[in-house]
């Protein structure tokens, strides 16, 4: 007997309908619903991925919000980098400890959405190209949030793989790609039993996921056999009672107004009461299982977990390139360090995740702490764009008789903001600028590399070595500082492939196709999967990190354990260098020969291994037979092939070399293949001159039929789901944006960090999120106004749009 389900399911029939209901949605922007008459506890969430953003008053909403500071750790893609789940799961255990001190119970995260384009917005917030990466150390960071008691809310489920319409986007997948890539990290982290699963604004397959059964229920339920609790993403529920029948349990924020559909759907038989207390039973169970929380004590260092934020910061950095053995730096050297970046680090991406720190260093202030005879010059203005050639001008006659220039450069905000993408993939003109000018009077130029996501290096020739700090968290710069001077050796390695141009990668021709209906055209084909199948050269591969030591492998063995099912690969690795370090060792596989088509190799195991000077280490690595099964998408199963399959090792996807091979004959012949390389002939033989745009028939018989289409918003009459941006092909329409942009640039918001992101999304919100947007100061009332007015009912619209005293712009 389960005393715990019992007492929940006493709980759940003590409760009134009313009380039911209101337990479908929060009770504010950050609470969800208590009842004290049965002593439920109210829950609290909040942000973010990789550190705590609790709002000083929980009741109001995100956008300009004061929060309360705790540690800022590197955000995701740094993370990432570090190969190491043991480090991983330590800063998941101090996002745990900070939850507890400030009375959070469900941390916002992580977010393991895959990165399938780098001109995502978002990706900083993201692990890996690849789900074994993304499910290993969102595990490690799961287990450490969830360790400490608080809980961990995996998010976005499913495919939010692009801010640009998020809302309304429809994301089309292949059965294939969707389980082996979208899904795969989800239904891996699901084994931690995390406390909550956000799912994602946008549509799946023709259907708005938070109203999606198959994803929400099928899968996520029945499939991957979770019973934990299931949220919404801010504003994600247009229709309550639809999002309930598909296996939502909680619209976030609350309160509802559409408590009366949910009585409707009940007296008429379009619910039922057993429908509604199973939607319930993950919030009771909860803030059952939270009963007792509240009461633990709690003792928080932040100064200790600024320390981790840097330890983790020093451990994911990457070395990209250390020509000459410029790095790491002598303390006796003249020194020019440029970089406005330098004394006003950008260290976190802008939206939901931006944290509040404790504090925060900056390499300007490093310098001068250690005593080091340098000079300063800042080459270009926060946020600026344009070359400023006054500045870039100064950075260059400082620049021309120092021995070393150490140039910081980067992605400023702007670049990296939740709710929209990236338009290219260079540094702004104005870092590309000063790069250039500098490179030319100093041949010892070390880039300091601050982004979340890929940039192309077209000055790579120019300069003795980079240094890749992604966005370190405000910890950051005193983590470059010790990789600079050798405190402490890099060891990150590239959790995605970094491409020489955005023309090279699978999504260049796709991505943003249309505004509503996007097809995932390259289905498996993701990051080094597509490279390396095309034939592509990129800037850096997957998995890539260089080192200021020198590694060795040896004595490298290969073998089937049949008792255990899986394959053991020993080997040593020697540190033949002059500096204690760390390397990752990583081993892939891939089909010799395959009745469907499949990359060349796909990343099968890892693990990270510190090495002293002249130090020798064996390691030991496994891979289990099942971990090398592919969707089978004609019997929608997992399966394997009976084929050979290769194994590789080595230190990047680009730099591993074949170490044994072994044959499977107890798997599918997969007789149901024949002539499927017939069918889709292209996706058997990658050409970069053929782009996947082209493949929209053969995609449509990989899809196994018609495209689930979603019609667009752009056309009257409009619902409440379409966006400002949406109506510009009516005047009205151009005259709201208009009026939308000019208000986010005035006095109101004038230097606060947060404008960029607003303007950025303001435009692109459905009409209906402008409720939540205003704390609920708009109505829905007028909403309804608003929608009337772009339909051109202006006289009727105006008498809503007046009805309440909210003011949206």
């Amino acid at each position: 007997m389960n005393l715990a389900n019992d007492e929940v399911s006493r709980l759940i029939s003590l409760l009134t309908i009313e009380e039911k209901i209101a337990l479908l949605a929060g009770a504010n922007f950050w609470e969800i619903t208590a009842n004290s008459r049965l002593n439920l506890r109210s829950v609290t969430l909040n942000d973010g991925p990789f550190g705590l953003r609790k709002p000083e008053i929980l009741t109001t909403g995100a956008i300009g919000e004061k929060t309360i500071a705790a540690t800022s750790f590197p955000t995701t893609s740094l993370l990432a980098s570090t190969f190491n789940p043991n480090l991983i799961k330590e800063m998941g255990k101090m996002l745990g400890n900070e939850c507890n001190d400030q009375g959070v119970d469900i941390l916002l995260g992580p977010g393991i959405n895959l990165k399938r384009s780098p001109l995502c917005g978002r990706n900083f917030e993201y692990f890996s190209e690849d789900p074994l990466v993304t499910s290993t150390l969102a595990c490690a960071l799961v287990e450490g949030i969830q360790s400490e008691g608080a809980g961990a809310c995996i998010k976005h489920f499913a495919a939010n793989n692009q801010e640009n319409m998020r809302f309304s986007v429809n994301a089309i997948i292949d059965e294939r790609a969707l389980n082996e890539l979208y899904l795969k990290g989800f239904k891996d982290v699901l084994k931690t039993n995390p406390r909550a699963v956000m799912c994602s604004y946008n549509y799946l397959n023709g259907i708005k996921v938070s109203e999606n059964h198959f994803l929400l229920t099928e899968k996520l339920r029945n499939e991957f056999n979770y019973e934990g609790l299931l949220i919404s993403d801010w504003g994600a529920v247009s229709n309550p009672l639809a999002s309930v029948k598909a296996g939502l349990n909680l619209e976030m924020p609350g309160p509802s107004v559409d408590q009366e559909q949910i009585i409707r759907a009940l007296k008429e038989g379009e619910l039922t009461i057993e429908e509604l207390d199973k939607a319930i039973r993950p919030q009771v169970a909860l803030a059952f299982q939270l009963s007792n929380r509240s009461q633990k004590p709690t003792v928080c260092d932040y100064d200790v977990n600024y320390r981790l934020a840097q330890k983790i910061a020093e451990d994911g950095a990457v070395l990209l390139k250390n020509d000459d053995e410029v790095l790491p730096l002598r303390n006796n050297k003249t020194i020019a360090l440029i970089g406005d970046f330098a004394k006003a680090p950008h260290y976190q991406g802008l939206g939901s995740s931006a944290v509040t720190p404790t504090k925060e260093s900056s390499l300007y202030c490093e310098f001068l702490a250690n005593g080091l005879d340098f000079s300063f010059a800042p080459g270009y203005e926060p946020n600026e764009i344009t070359p400023n050639k006054q500045l870039i001008q100064a950075a260059v006659e400082l620049a021309k008789d120092k021995e070393i220039v150490v140039l910081a450069v980067g992605l400023p905000e702007p670049y990296e903001v939740e709710g929209t993408d990236r338009v290219r993939l260079d540094l702004p003109p104005s870092h590309v600028a000063l790069i250039e000018a500098v490179s030319k009077v100093n041949k010892n130029v070390i880039i300091l590399l601050t982004a979340g996501a890929p940039v192309v290096m077209n000055w790579l020739g120019k300069v003795k070595a980079v240094l890749h700090m992604h966005l370190p968290g405000s910890a950051g710069a005193s983590a470059a500082f010790n990789l600079l001077f050798g405190k402490n050796n890099p060891s990150g390695k590239l959790a995605e492939s970094y491409p020489k141009q955005i023309e090279d990668t699978p999504t260049a021709d796709t991505f943003w196709q249309s505004k509503r209906n996007m097809p995932y055209y390259e289905s498996i084909y993701v990051g080094y999967r597509y490279y390396e199948a095309a034939n592509i050269n990129v800037l850096f591969p997957f998995g890539y990190g260089l080192s200021y030591t020198r590694f060795e492998l040896g004595n490298i063995a290969f073998h089937y354990d049949h008792e255990r099912k899986e394959f053991v690969i020993s080997l040593t690795i020697k540190n033949i260098g002059n500096y204690a370090g760390a390397e990752v060792i990583q081993v892939y596989v891939g089909k010799q020969t395959s009745k469907t088509f499949n990359p060349k190799k796909e990343l099968r195991a890892f693990q990270k291994v510190f090495v002293k000077k002249e130090e020798t280490k064996e390691v030991q690595l496994k891979v289990k037979v099942d971990e090398l099964m592919f969707y089978d998408s004609f019997n929608h199963k997992w399966t394997l092939e009976n084929t050979t399959y290769e194994f590789y090792l080595g230190t990047s996807s680009v730099n591993s070399k074949k170490i044994g091979a072994y044959t499977i004959d107890y798997g599918d012949d997969l007789a149901h293949y024949e002539g499927f390389n017939n069918l889709v002939p292209h996706y058997f033989k990658l050409n970069q001159s053929t782009p996947f745009s082209d493949l929209s028939d053969e995609f449509g018989k990989l899809f196994g039929g018609p495209l689930p289409l979603v019609s667009n918003y752009s056309k009257r009459p409009f619902t409440n789901e379409v966006s400002l941006e949406d109506t510009k092909a009516y005047a009205i329409g151009r005259k709201l944006c208009r009026k939308a942009l000019r208000h986010v640039k005035s006095d109101e918001y004038k230097g606060k960090n947060y404008a960029p992101f607003l303007a950025e999304n303001i435009l692109k919100l459905p009409l209906r999120s402008f409720v939540e947007l205003t704390n609920r100061e708009f109505t829905y009332d007028q909403v309804e106004g608003l929608r009337l007015i772009l339909n051109g009912e202006k006289k009727k619209g105006m008498l809503l749009l007046k009805s309440g005293k909210g003011r949206l712009f």
